[in-house]
Order: C-alpha cells, then sequence, then structure tokens
C-alpha cells in the first residue's frame, strides 16, 4: 500500500467535507463518512480471503511459519 496515494485519494474523497460537517443529521454524516472512507481503504487494502495454510496459522498462533516449514 502506497501511502501517500492513500492519502492523497482521502483528500480528494474528502475534498467536500462542509457537506458532511454542516449536515444537521448526524446519522447521515457518519453514514457517508464511513461510505467515503472505505470506498478508500477497500482500493488501496481490500480484503482478501485466508488460504487454507494462513488460516491453520492464525487460528495456531504458537506456530511459526519456521516451525511449519520444517513439519
Amino acid at each position: 500500500m502506497n501511502i501517500n496515494q492513500f492519502k492523497a485519494d482521502l483528500a480528494t474523497k474528502f475534498n467536500d467535507f462542509d457537506a458532511l460537517y454542516n449536515n444537521l443529521d448526524t446519522n447521515s454524516s457518519y453514514d457517508k463518512l464511513i461510505e467515503l472512507f472505505t470506498q478508500v481503504l477497500d482500493k488501496h487494502a481490500p480484503v482478501r480471503k485466508l488460504s487454507n495454510r494462513e488460516l491453520r496459522l492464525a487460528t495456531n498462533p504458537w506456530i511459526s511459519k519456521l516451525l511449519l516449514k520444517s513439519i
């Protein structure tokens, strides 16, 4: 993830922050804020499915990658 590009995309998405700030309905402002942030986050750090090996390692944190390699 390129942090500078992430910051630039956030700045682009939030260029009209006054619309969020001046809205009297806080729930809709919050929903819009989360929506915009999620769009940028999904672009730069998308959620991905863990492989079976990664899932097994995550459920057994005491087993290191080195230990798995030697097995």
